[in-house]
């Protein structure tokens, strides 16, 4: 849903043009209109179009005749496309009707596959990361001055310190024994992001237990990969976490690992660290920009097992001071927390739009 975060800068209101959100996730009419109040008062004029409880295959192409007809009757002053897949769309509004559009870049959906004249043709581009905006410009051939950085934020108010939580201890069965953790999509097509790193590197980690929490066709060769290792045992696939359980589960780990070659940013650490966790991610990615250049974690080369066997090694073997992980959480927050989001926000609608 809309972040409740997202709100106009007083002295620069932007309700002189026409914002529409337009709402992909099946929500009725009653859920509509309780965030349209909630977006009431100061902030912009938003609307939210609940689509109802459509069927997902049909989902899209709703969403879509939504968004074009909306377009064609209101006339809005700009599009901000939100999702990569919606770039085509965003093009051909603009070609018949003349509506400037920007889009927002993430990671692989942005130079992946699918058609690149959408994202050349964008007025402007939000990108993640540098990294992202990077490969834009080698993959997609995008004018790099059309390329604003809006790094992401995350629920700052969701994810806080606290103890490991008994019954996780409990349900994945690992005792007094620490735990790695890595949150992802277990994807064959996302394999960047280093599940299976970890699983190299774990027979030399002998008193930790790792879990991995995220589904995806990918996992049966996961499983395998963790027998065939020898550390099937010592291994917990937690397939998904409802995002109401994603605080105790990083609260349960000792550190969290995300050793990425693709990643165009990687909130999982920003949740990470507000919940006190150290974190340990590659340095050839977006990772970097999230953990601020090591500042806020470790960076390693994720292709170097030596290195992140002994980066993930340092941090299980390291007695936090009772202040560590408090430090940790308000590094993130100041850094990447939604204070900060609106800021950047701010001064990239005040030279975009």
């Amino acid at each position: 849903m809309l972040p409740a975060f997202f709100e106009p800068i007083p002295d620069r209101p932007v309700s002189r043009d026409r914002l529409h959100h337009l709402q992909q996730k099946p929500i009725g009419p009653a859920a509509a209109a309780h965030f349209q109040q909630e977006l009431a008062g100061d902030r912009p004029r938003v609307q939210v179009v609940g689509l109802g409880n459509t069927a997902p295959r049909w989902r899209t192409l709703r969403f879509a005749q939504a968004i074009a007809r909306r377009a064609v009757l209101e006339r809005p002053t700009a599009i901000l496309c939100a999702h990569g897949n919606f770039a085509p769309l965003a093009l051909k509004l603009h070609q018949g009707l003349g509506i400037p559009y920007g889009l927002t870049a993430y990671g692989v959906e942005a130079w992946g596959e699918g058609p690149t004249q959408p994202w050349r043709r964008a007025r402007w581009i939000w990108s993640i990361s540098t990294y992202t905006g990077d490969r834009l410009v080698a993959d997609r051939g995008v004018d790099p001055s059309r390329i604003a950085l809006l790094p992401c934020t995350f629920a700052a108010e969701r994810f806080a310190v606290g103890p490991k939580p008994p019954s996780l201890v409990e349900r994945y069965g690992v005792g007094d024994g620490q735990v790695i953790l890595t949150v992802a999509r277990l994807a064959a097509n996302e394999r960047y992001k280093g599940v299976d790193r970890v699983l190299r590197v774990l027979p030399r980690l002998p008193n930790a237990y790792y879990l991995v929490a995220g589904k995806g066709d990918d996992l049966p060769r996961l499983q395998a990969l963790a027998a065939e290792l020898g550390v099937g045992d010592r291994v917990r696939f937690a397939g998904f976490v409802p995002d109401a359980e994603l605080p105790d589960l990083y609260r349960l780990c000792d550190v969290f690992a995300m050793p990425s070659t693709g990643e165009g940013f990687g909130i999982v650490f920003l949740e990470a660290l507000a919940c006190g966790k150290p974190v340990v991610g590659g340095n050839r990615d977006g990772t970097t920009e999230a953990l601020a250049n090591g500042r806020l974690g470790t960076l390693i080369d994720p292709e170097d097992p030596e290195a992140l066997t002994q980066a993930i090694a340092t941090a299980l073997q390291t007695v936090d001071a009772p202040e560590a992980p408090h430090q940790r959480r308000q590094r993130a927050i100041e850094t990447f927390g939604p204070d900060r989001f609106r800021q950047r926000l701010a001064e990239i609608c005040q030279n975009w739009l």
